[in-house]
């Protein structure tokens, strides 16, 4: 990657967030594809065509997102506001952010309920699981940014990575995919990424929760969200 080669003449971080939010642009216009091909109807070989283009779309701005943070980590230079950024990004490819609004009836009940069952199909996916990490990464940022650090911009994405993962519970409830505690293991969302989690993103046997200062809880409990929400905001003074 360029970044990686610019040396200390260059201001590193400023680049590779300009890098990021170049991307930015190109998730955008993915997501507009997907969303215009959803209220089309090709024919059968055109649309299976579009699927795969969007697939291969798709892939490849998750691993430059991917590709970048490990550079930004290897030159020391991950800061809050790129971790932030690159998680929601890689957040919205899996989960869109318009779907969430959508379902949670910020655009009215019909949009609502024509939404809800591309929702329901996000939610028995991969792309859940992997929407949901990247969520509980977002608010794990913040712990790296100083007081008054959270302002609107950054705020706005722990808001949508809240909204993602409340979504997220209210489905569980709604389709009875809530986990036994009793017979499965915690992952923490918002820790580091582990081999555990790793096996958790690839077969979904575990049960999502999100750590506190001093335990964890799952996700599905209903203060749960709410409370780490208003931590986080409190502790910036957004």
């Amino acid at each position: 990657m360029l970044l990686a080669s610019v040396g200390s003449a260059y201001d590193l971080k400023l680049s590779t967030l300009v890098a990021v939010h170049a991307i930015w642009v190109q998730a955008a216009s993915y997501l507009d594809s997907r969303a215009l091909y959803r209220t089309t109807s090709p024919k059968a070989s055109r649309g299976r065509s579009v699927v795969l283009l969007l697939k291969a779309q798709r892939q490849d701005l998750y691993q430059r997102l991917q590709q970048s943070q490990s550079v930004a980590s290897h030159l020391h230079n991950l800061s809050a506001e790129i971790s932030i950024t690159v998680d929601f990004l890689s957040q919205a490819l899996c989960a869109s952010p318009t779907d969430i609004q959508a379902v949670a009836g910020r655009f009215g009940d019909d949009e609502s309920r024509a939404v809800l069952p591309f929702i329901q199909e996000w939610f028995l996916g991969e792309d859940h699981r992997y929407s949901i990490w990247h969520a509980g990464q977002v608010l794990r940022a913040p712990q790296k940014v100083e007081a008054d650090g959270l302002y609107r911009f950054y705020s706005v994405l722990v808001y949508h990575a809240f909204m993602t993962l409340s979504i997220s519970s209210v489905m569980a409830k709604l389709l009875n995919r809530i986990i036994d505690l009793g017979s499965t293991r915690m992952i923490i969302l918002n820790g580091p990424r582990t081999s555990e989690l790793d096996d958790y993103l690839l077969t979904g046997l575990a049960t999502p929760a999100l750590q506190f200062k001093n335990h964890s809880e799952p996700i599905s409990k209903p203060y749960v969200i709410p409370t780490i929400m208003r931590n986080i905001f409190e502790d910036n003074h957004t």
